[in-house]
């Protein structure tokens, strides 16, 4: 397993808690450019893709890193119809971009995934849970990569 993150505090964070798994392997970067000419099974982000400026891009560059076969998963909590999270660009001092589930839908199948699946994965209520999380929750990704270039063609004469 490969952990990235832009940050060295959370690289070292993630190392530290890791300390026994022989295979976890963490680096600091940029992405795509920290795992460039790499490609791998699976790969799943939490919390991050939003941070990138240009979200069509990373997402094919994200489609481009895994391996015919391979799935992507991603949860994130910033995205339009999560009102609560509107005011985290401010909050963090950092742009953040802010898509509908349409788009993130239309982003993904635009950069080549196929059986795209999107969910709101809403928290069972409790004292613990904000209301966000019960009445809209975090959004979660998936979506695949062809295993064949056979099944590549027949995608895009699908679409």
């Amino acid at each position: 397993a490969l952990g990235v993150d832009v940050s060295g505090a959370m690289v070292t964070k993630a190392r530290n808690l890791a300390h026994a798994q022989e295979n976890a392997h963490f680096r600091q970067g940029h992405f795509p450019a920290v795992v460039a000419g790499e490609t791998f099974n699976r790969i799943f982000s939490v919390e991050a893709l939003y941070y990138l400026p240009d979200l069509a891009t990373a997402l094919i560059a994200v489609f481009n890193a895994l391996k015919p076969g391979g799935r992507f998963v991603a949860v994130i909590d910033h995205y339009h119809e999560n009102e609560a999270s509107h005011a985290w660009t401010e909050r963090v001092n950092v742009p953040l971009v802010l898509w509908t589930i349409d788009e993130w839908r239309m982003g993904m199948q635009a950069a080549g995934f196929i059986n795209v699946q999107l969910e709101q994965l809403r928290y069972p209520e409790s004292v613990h849970a904000t209301q966000w999380q019960t009445t809209v929750g975090s959004l979660v990704l998936v979506g695949d990569r062809t295993s064949s270039p056979s099944e590549s063609s027949a995608q895009e004469a699908s679409t």
